[in-house]
């Protein structure tokens, strides 16, 4: 290997580690969080469950401003303009500000409503409502870790928001363990203790995350404040057009993207619950288990976005073309080995969260589903961070509104309602709409149009 491929190839390693080890304790407490309200019952996973696609409907609004701020900075730091990346700071600041209450406030009143629009069942109604009500009190918070992490990282600084949320998830797992169950026994090591718990069950599961999200919050902005790019000498919290205006260009196709995934999925979830809470808990804990098995695209997708940007920003179409090619080659292959593993051992990721054998039965069966799509799903991921990183959101968009919802949803709707099948063709819904998007994605990368509005310096020969 050349010297040149050592500098490459060592600078996606040193963003992709701190990504993906985020990635990775994230995805941990979820496995733990949803393991431990497992235990509470099939009722307790399926409540928890249906509000997962409301709270990242909510929630990506937050992350849409994050993609353009992180879109602007990592060009501006490629063109090596750091008057641009502290002005883009100081906006950050301010969307941080707004958007957790204007989003926040109407979150909180209709949180109790969502469970029911949704489809719930009576049986989980109630405790779903409450669950999400809980998780909608700290948007400001949220707001601060996703859109100051959002803007370290077009910085290329991987490490300070993997440092905060791998300390925040910690701190979630510690509280769930004194919040979710009551006073109890338990026998380490042939040791009895006993260990105190108020007992609130889901409740608790959700007053842990909003202790953590508060902490998170606070981390990051303190993190921010001291990064040497972001010195708040001098800057102001007035609008800047000319930042908000790429924000707003970028962003809004990306909020768009984020409401036609995040509406189908929640017309997707609605339409699994008309399969019973047996198949709604085994389909909730088969997402959860699939997490972590994207661990290294997510990663990657970061990384793509800030290495795309920075080519970008220097003008650099032949780095830009490098980045792609490489980023999709490695999400190919890492995906491919995981997605065997995951065919390989689906009871086995199912009896980490449930006991429930009729839930790791359904649940094993579309885990092995939606294994042979794992590559795919690698170099769509990549690919939609590399659209990012340039500012180019359109085709992401166009793609999603296609696939999610006339694959997806439309899909699982004849299956179910017309053909009266089971989870697994839905799954198989989920296997055909993650192919497409890829081939989408991939034959728009080819044809090279999404190149065309961006400006490089000339080629040396």
């Amino acid at each position: 290997m050349t010297a040149d491929n050592k500098i490459f190839y060592g600078s996606i390693f040193t963003m992709a580690w701190s990504v993906m080890l985020e990635e990775g304790m994230q995805t941990a407490v979820s496995y733990v969080d949803s393991a431990m309200v497992g235990r509470l019952g099939a009722y307790a996973s399926a409540a928890v469950g249906i509000t997962q696609t409301p709270q990242w409907l909510i929630w990506g609004l937050l992350r849409a401003a994050g993609i353009g701020l992180l879109a602007y900075v990592a060009q501006a730091v490629g063109a090596g303009d750091w008057d641009k990346v502290r002005r883009a700071g100081s906006q950050a600041l301010l969307l941080t500000l707004l958007g957790g209450p204007i989003l926040g406030v109407p979150a909180c009143l209709l949180a109790r409503r969502i469970p029911i629009w949704m489809g719930a069942g009576s049986d989980i109604r109630d405790v779903a409502g409450e669950y999400l009500f809980i998780l909608c009190l700290p948007m400001l918070f949220r707001g601060a870790t996703v859109i100051l992490g959002s803007v370290l990282r077009g910085t290329g600084d991987m490490r300070t928001p993997m440092l905060v949320s791998v300390s925040v998830n910690i701190f979630k797992i510690i509280l769930n363990l004194f919040l979710i169950y009551p006073t109890r026994v338990i026998t380490l090591g042939g040791l009895s203790l006993r260990m105190l718990g108020l007992g609130w069950g889901v409740r608790g599961a959700a007053i842990s995350s909003v202790i953590a999200i508060a902490a998170g919050g606070v981390l990051m902005t303190v993190a921010f404040c001291r990064h040497d790019a972001f010195s708040l000498r001098g800057s102001s919290l007035r609008p800047d057009g000319e930042v908000l205006r790429y924000v707003r260009r970028v962003g809004v196709p990306a909020a768009a993207q984020h409401v036609i995934i995040c509406s189908a999925f929640i017309m997707f979830v609605t339409l699994v619950t008309h399969l019973g809470t047996k198949a709604l808990a085994a389909h909730t804990i088969a997402n959860t288990a699939e997490e972590a098995f994207y661990i290294p695209a997510y990663g990657l997708q970061a990384v793509a976005s800030t290495m795309a940007g920075m080519a970008l920003g220097a003008g650099d179409e032949r780095r830009l073309d490098r980045v792609t090619s490489a980023l999709s080659r490695i999400a190919f292959l890492l995906l491919a080995g995981l997605g065997a593993l995951l065919f390989i051992l689906p009871t086995q990721m199912m009896r980490i969260f449930t006991p429930d054998a009729e839930v790791i039965w359904q649940g094993a069966r579309v885990l092995r589903i939606i294994a042979l799509s794992e590559p795919f799903f690698g170099v769509m991921t990549v690919a939609e961070g590399l659209f990012r990183g340039v500012g180019d959101m359109k085709a992401p968009l166009y793609i999603a509104l296609v696939c999610m919802w006339g694959i997806r949803v439309f899909g699982t709707w004849l299956c179910l309602s017309v053909f009266h099948l089971g989870l697994g063709a839905v799954w198989c819904c989920m296997l055909a709409d993650n192919l497409t998007r890829c081939a989408l994605f991939i034959w728009r990368i080819r044809s090279g149009r999404w190149k065309r509005g961006l400006t490089f310096a000339p080629a040396e020969n």
